[in-house]
């Protein structure tokens, strides 16, 4: 519930950007506000670990919205 709660706020922040909230979600908004990060064209501002996950993650977003 904690996580949920968490990327709920995400979200909320992002304006229902999905790939942002996941972006602030796995490298943290402050470091997304630091290194001036304001959409997913920003994403190379932000550790690899980060620039990996955002796109698996949705991957996996967009394979089960889509019934797969």
């Amino acid at each position: 519930r904690a996580g949920v709660s968490i990327l709920k706020g995400y979200l909320d922040d992002c304006n229902g950007d999905i790939a942002m909230a996941l972006m602030a979600y796995n490298g943290g908004p402050t470091r997304m506000m630091n290194r001036g990060v304001k959409s997913m064209a920003d994403i190379y501002k932000m550790p690899k670990e980060t620039q990996n996950y955002v796109p698996k993650v949705m991957s996996y977003y967009r394979g089960f919205a889509n019934g797969n």
